[in-house]
């Protein structure tokens, strides 16, 4: 299954707000091993989090080759705490789509980090110049999320998800 309108364009060249947002909330003091789903093409987010001694690897089928992806997910499977999947859910058209994404991270860790680009919050999700837009608040993705995590919780503009309810 494959999407209609791809997220490829969306990469932007930046530090992911996740990294401080887990800094306000004492993330990175115990998380120390990470895999970056939708991380794009660039290692700015992964150096960040490696001043702060965390390991990450990005996962991204857009932006990354295929032995990139397969390093990132085989490494992930034996030593990722969490996932983190920033301004990605935002940027696919099908609800198909992000329920398999958000199976497939649950099987990687037990903790989900999600942050959204909520775009013009009007919940009417269009095509922009780089791809899809959601436009939707990060809190309407609870429902999507409640399937795969027994605990969600929104801090700021961050979603924590775990499978167990006494983590975190």
């Amino acid at each position: 299954m494959n999407q209609e309108i791809t997220s490829a364009a969306t990469t932007r060249n930046s530090v992911s707000a996740i990294v401080r947002l887990g800094d306000k909330l004492g993330l990175w003091d115990y998380l120390k091993k990470v895999l970056d789903i939708g991380g794009g093409k660039w290692n700015k987010t992964t150096e960040a989090l490696a001043t702060r001694g965390v390991e990450s690897k990005v996962y991204d089928p857009y932006n990354r080759t295929d032995e990139e992806n397969h390093d990132a997910i085989e490494w992930a499977f034996d030593h990722a705490e969490a996932v983190i999947i920033s301004n990605v859910l935002n940027v696919i058209t099908s609800i198909p789509l992000r329920y398999k994404l958000l199976q497939s991270a649950t099987k990687i860790a037990p903790i989900a980090l999600i942050t959204v680009y909520e775009g013009d919050k009007s919940g009417k999700g269009k095509q922009t110049r780089d791809g899809w837009q959601e436009n939707r608040r990060i809190s309407t993705y609870i429902d999507e999320l409640a399937p795969h995590y027994r605990k969600i919780n929104k801090h700021n503009n961050i979603l924590i998800c775990t499978k167990h309810p006494n983590v975190l």
